[in-house]
């Protein structure tokens, strides 16, 4: 069979909600059917195959796997096969606004399902050598992306056989073929999200409008930046969310309703209407100043103590560091109190010319309220942080 390899009548497409997945499934089911008698190219979507479309699959010569979650047996199988793996991304926060927009979901409901699947792409980049493509750079606007992905699949194509499949995925197109499947009943009269074309996977409100940034006029800042955190190493590893640098004056709300956890790191839950607990014996932020610092600072620091920093049933010590140094240390006693401000001071020598403060909370001894025998909540809580000041100060302040 001239222009493919035996090994690479495989393929597995991995993306985020929203990413342009299906667009890229159908790219690949396209140039496929390029090399294929007729008939011979197995379409399907399966995070896990179920034992239907596993006789599918052994009897298929090429197979086209779309996922959005794929299970730890499915990415065990493409990297045992060497299969052509392909994922596209998208930044969580747009990809929340889609499945909103586009199926009725509520914030909680996609959420849930974009965070799955971003920690499966991490999961699956790190299992094969994909080819990554980012939806913010408009892949899904260039034939040259065509050219990308036959390459990965060790194909030869003509610029007469990527134009045409380009033509045939164009959002006109899609959606033509879309409005086709619901004049002939394929949709039937399920919802959205369930409505969808078995061999081609798209749904019946499959084309968006394909902007970046969109998600500002669907969620708030606040919830913004929740998504970011719930999608953190994700967001790290592909460069999305980046917080707003802040100025000297800026106040920090770490509460739900605020910006606060853009700049958090590692080691905290979610946030709450109060603020948000740290919960493993390291937690990290970071603040990014707009501008190198160029006096002393003291950092204003409203937060809670857990319930093993109240108590003498268990020792345990909290402390706190900035950027290396060690600026508390905190000894569990039923005398401390819950609610706490604690003032730091920066020296200028110290903070000047520097554009990132890194903050790191460490633990020692840290149990969970359930272990203390004072309710259910089996997690660590060592610090609950609710706000945060950055002030400028005198050098005499210290």
């Amino acid at each position: 069979m001239p222009g493919m390899k035996d090994r690479n009548r495989h393929a597995l497409c991995v993306g985020v909600y929203g990413s342009g997945s299906t667009w890229v499934f159908n790219v690949v089911g396209r140039l496929f059917r390029l090399f294929a008698e007729a008939g011979e190219v197995l379409s399907i979507f399966a995070d896990e195959f179920s034992p239907g479309q596993e006789e599918q699959v052994r009897r298929a010569e090429f197979l086209v796997v779309k996922c959005h979650r794929p299970s730890a047996t499915l990415r065990v199988m493409a990297r045992l096969a060497a299969m052509p793996t392909i994922l596209t991304i998208r930044d969580p926060r747009d990809a929340v606004a889609s499945m909103m927009t586009r199926f009725d979901m509520t914030l909680p409901e996609a959420l849930g399902a974009v965070k799955e699947t971003c920690d499966a792409i991490l999961l699956t980049r790190s299992d094969a050598a994909a080819l990554l493509l980012r939806y913010e750079d408009g892949f899904i606007n260039r034939p040259e992306t065509i050219e990308a992905i036959a390459r990965r699949l060790e194909l030869s194509i003509s610029e007469e056989q990527r134009d045409a499949i380009f033509a045939a995925l164009t959002p006109d197109a899609v959606s033509e073929a879309i409005a086709g499947f619901k004049a002939r009943g394929v949709f039937g009269d399920r919802r959205a999200l369930l409505a969808l074309e078995p061999e081609t996977q798209w749904h019946l409100n499959h084309i968006g409008d394909r902007r970046v940034g969109k998600w500002r006029e669907v969620v708030s800042e606040a919830e913004g930046a929740g998504i970011v955190h719930a999608t953190r190493d994700y967001c790290a590893a592909f460069g999305y969310g980046e917080p707003a640098p802040l100025a000297v004056g800026a106040e920090i709300d770490f509460s739900s309703a605020g910006t606060g956890v853009s700049h958090l790191r590692d080691g905290f839950a979610l946030a709450e209407p109060w603020g948000i607990w740290s919960e493993a014996e390291r937690a990290t932020l970071q603040l990014s100043m707009r501008q190198p610092i160029a006096s002393a600072l003291r950092l204003h620091m409203t937060c809670v103590l857990g319930p093993i920093l109240q108590s003498d049933l268990q020792d345990c010590h909290a402390r706190l560091s900035v950027s290396g140094r060690p600026v508390l240390e905190l000894r569990s006693s039923s005398l401390n109190p819950f609610h706490m401000l604690v003032i730091i001071f920066l020296e200028r020598d110290f903070v000047a010319g520097r554009r990132e403060l890194d903050l790191e909370f460490q633990f020692d001894g840290l149990v969970s309220p359930r272990d203390l025998g004072l309710g259910l909540d089996r997690r660590g809580l060592g610090i609950g942080l609710v706000r945060m000041r950055i002030e400028a100060a005198s050098a005499e302040a210290g």
